[in-house]
């Protein structure tokens, strides 16, 4: 697309815009580009490991700190900034701040800032802080939340604390929790915290803590949680052969399940699932296949010009993939 980056790692989809981070040897850019043809709107400099979370008409930036960061930035000076919000149409920086040492996250209108002692709700609008409570999580590794909870889960995989949204007061938190510190993932839904170990997965009340349901899994493949959906959640196993599960919120039952000789990268959209595997038909190329939420059955399969995709985003209509 002609911006000064060479390797693009990250993409993101928003209305009629594709925001793409990339970098060279020395540093990280963030791209914004026309989705109808690929022609570049603007592109800011930031550092190569950046957060870019697009929300409403502005781009909000998560850095670290340091000598590099977006050109042109405001006072106070960008070296000391560790976040950041940009203007979508016109790459201009519209307010930074800096918060050494803290991990935050946009989630809807609300921004979450978790320090080694702390936790804090901010209106991503006004920049007001809405409640500010003590923390135990002093390493984060995870934050998931919705409108009623907020869980938090340490850099170990060894501690969990579940939050009100809205005032941040501590609902519940584990004693014990994955004691051998195996990878963790975390989603919400409806009342329930979905937590996947690597043995087991389990939805747990949101507000108790009590077990709702359980399900211990068979084998030793790495799986990884993709998403909550209405009725499913959904877990990628990498192992032999590798497969998509669908199982039942409710119950943890399953509902199906998709083997693939290979399984390179999977998307939910609000078309359905979108699956990249390797093409039947043509050695050393890649296929997108579209598969129903309900039934797991695929819906229509195309193949793509290129061995490898390193990132999938879906927009209202149509998807892009990054090679």
């Amino acid at each position: 697309h002609g911006g000064k980056g060479s390797e693009a790692h990250k993409a993101a989809v928003t209305g009629d815009t594709v925001y793409v981070e990339t970098h060279d040897t020395q540093h990280g850019y963030l791209d914004a580009l026309n989705l109808s043809d690929g022609t570049m709107r603007w592109q800011i400099a930031i550092e190569q490991d950046a957060v870019v979370t697009p929300y409403h008409n502005q781009i909000f930036i998560e850095l670290s700190g340091g000598s590099r960061g977006v050109a042109d930035a405001p006072a106070p000076p960008f070296d000391s900034t560790d976040f950041a919000e940009v203007d979508a149409q016109s790459g201009k920086v519209t307010w930074s701040a800096p918060a050494p040492g803290m991990t935050a996250k946009l989630v809807g209108d609300t921004l979450y800032g978790v320090t080694k002692n702390s936790v804090t709700a901010i209106d991503a609008q006004t920049k007001a802080a809405q409640w500010t409570q003590p923390s135990t999580i002093t390493d984060l590794n995870a934050l998931v939340a919705d409108g009623q909870t907020l869980a938090l889960l340490s850099g170990d995989n060894q501690h969990l604390a579940v939050l009100d949204a809205k005032t941040g007061a501590t609902r519940w938190q584990p004693a014990s929790f994955n004691p051998g510190g195996s990878s963790v993932s975390l989603c919400l839904f409806g009342n329930q915290v979905i937590v996947l170990t690597g043995s087991a997965i389990a939805g747990d009340d949101a507000h108790h803590g009590t077990a709702t349901w359980q399900q211990t899994l068979q084998g030793s493949s790495t799986r990884g949680l993709l998403s909550c959906s209405s009725a499913n959640y959904y877990l990628w196993s990498l192992g032999d052969p590798p497969n998509i599960t669908a199982l039942a919120l409710s119950s943890g039952h399953q509902q199906w399940q998709i083997n693939a000789s290979q399984i390179d990268m999977v998307l939910l959209s609000s078309a359905g699932i979108l699956l990249a595997t390797a093409a039947e038909k043509t050695p050393n190329q890649e296929q997108l296949l579209g598969v129903s939420e309900a039934s797991g059955k695929t819906r229509w399969s195309f193949e793509l010009s290129t061995e490898h995709i390193i990132d999938l985003h879906c927009g209202d209509d149509e998807y892009v993939t990054s090679s």
